[in-house]
Order: structure tokens, then sequence, then C-alpha cells
């Protein structure tokens, strides 16, 4: 690997660090908005709303070129359902139904089941250092969320793997994406279709948004809408066009991670010395996973 891939290759490590570690305060974020008084899709729709003004006259003053070919119209369509839309119902109707950091655990499981796709059907045969370094990293997750003790529930666990199997679907598409067109140029088309989608859902919600309270509003516009899906989808799509989908989804382990340290942080939640162990178990195995599936000319 020459310098300038290395360096490549470290920015993509980076990028998907700091999303994920946004994401998983997200979870934090969301349910805050959530007993404050928004719904799910009024929620979501906020989100990318904020996004989508952000992104876009930063896109009209570069003069971004953000037609698409006919034939990637479809892709990018099923990218914004899969990433955004379908996506956060099902992550937010588990989030309604179990802890931050259980949900967030969840998420643990996609790098499993990117593994498991990319060995059914594109015939991947993944090093044996690459399954135990996965463990490695299911491990130190199950460590940092193994003292919560919040009510799970069978219908929580089921929308939390529906999201899972979205998003696995929403990277294998990305990865053609973000090697014909730009980060702005994918991400903007994400934020206004999932706007089309989302918007009569969220009407039919009916929400008082002179109800919700500030606080509320600064979760859902600043944190959740500016720095977890303007921010963080552009950074989450760059990494995705640098690493392998398997080398990019490892780093959804820090998900549960980050929501346990926020919750430790922000909410006041006692983390236990497992919870210490088990981040910096997550941190080294997914940099040692992210290093051997590194960008190789193929994905």
């Amino acid at each position: 690997m020459g310098k300038r891939r290395k360096t490549r290759f470290l920015l993509a490590c980076t990028a998907a660090l700091i999303t994920n570690v946004l994401w998983g305060l997200s979870f934090i974020g969301s349910k805050k908005a959530l007993n404050s008084g928004f719904e799910p899709f009024t929620l979501v729709t906020v989100r990318f709303a904020v996004c989508t003004l952000v992104l876009l006259p930063v896109a009209l003053l570069k003069n971004e070129k953000l037609k698409l070919e006919r034939k990637d119209i479809l892709p990018e369509i099923i990218s914004a359902l899969t990433g955004v839309t379908v996506y956060f119902f099902f992550e937010l109707e588990g989030v309604k139904r179990l802890s931050a950091s259980t949900a967030a655990l969840f998420i643990a499981t996609i790098p499993v089941l990117t593994l498991l796709y990319a060995v059914l059907f594109k015939r991947k045969r993944p090093s044996v250092l690459c399954y135990i370094f996965m463990a490695a990293s299911l491990a130190g997750v199950y460590l940092v969320v193994a003292s919560d003790t919040g009510k799970d529930s069978v219908q929580g666990a089921l929308f939390m793997l529906g999201a899972c199997l979205c998003w696995v679907t929403y990277i294998e598409i990305c990865h053609g994406l973000v090697r014909k067109y730009s980060l702005l140029t994918v991400t903007l088309w994400q934020g206004i279709i999932s706007l089309l989608t989302l918007a009569p859902m969220c009407a039919a919600e009916k929400v008082d948004l002179r109800t919700i309270p500030l606080d509320a509003w600064l979760w859902a516009a600043l944190f959740l809408g500016f720095l977890c899906s303007c921010v963080g989808y552009i950074l989450n799509n760059y990494s995705i066009s640098k690493l392998t989908s398997i080398g990019h989804a490892v780093f959804l382990n820090l998900n549960p991670v980050a929501a346990a340290v926020g919750g430790w942080l922000i909410l006041g939640e006692a983390m236990s010395a497992k919870g210490i162990i088990g981040s910096a178990i997550v941190l080294v195995s997914l940099f040692v996973l992210a290093w051997t599936e590194r960008e190789s000319g193929k994905s």
C-alpha cells in the first residue's frame, strides 16, 4: 500500500469513526426528542429538512452537477428508502421500545450481516483473522451494554433487525453510486427523495410542533439534523467510497459504545469497568478489521 493510499485509508477510517460516534449518540438524541413530543416520521423529516436546506445552497454555489444518469435514478431512490425512510421507521420504532444502548447494540449485527451477504452473494472468502476480530468486536460490544437495565421487547428487537437489514442494502447500493457521483450529489438526492417519501407520513402524525420544548428542537435540528444527518451522511458516504463493505460496516460497532459513553457523559448513567474494557476492545478490533479489509481495487 503506497503512502497516498495509506493516507486515504486513514482518512476513510477517521470519517467512519466520527460518523459512528455521532450516530451512536443519535440514539440518545432520538430518545430525548421522542420523549419530548416528536413522533418518528416527524423527527426524521426535521432531520432531513435541515440536511437538505444546508446542502442545497452549497451545491448551487459550487455549481455541482446534480443530474443523474437514467439507470442510476432507481438505485438512488432505493438508497434513500433503505438508508433513510424505511431505516429510520424501523430504528425509531425500536428506540421507542428499547433503551438507547440496547437499541444501539443491534447495529453491531450489521458487520456480521454484511459479511454473510459477501460470503453468500459475492463469493467472498474472509480470512480467519477477519472472523476472529469480528467476534472480538462483538464481544467488546456485549461488555459495553451488559449492564443495561432497559426493558427489551420482541417488537423492538424485530424493528431494530429490520433497520439492520436496510443498512446492509444501503451500503451495497451506495458503493456503486459514490464511485460515479460526488458525495454531495449522492447525499443531497438522498435527502430530497427521503423528504418526498416522509412528507405524507409526517403529515399523518399531526404533531403540534408548537408544544415541543426548545431543548428537544436543539436535539432534533442542530444535533440530529445538522451533525448526524448532514455531516454524518457526507462522512459516511466518503468512507463507503474508500473502504470495502465489510471494512466500512465494522465501524458500526462504535454505535453502542458511543451510546453507552454518551449515556454516561450526557445522562449521568454509570459506566462500569466492563464498559471501558469493552470500548477499548471494539476500537482495536474494528481498526484491525478495516485494515485487513482495506480497498484493493475491488470490494
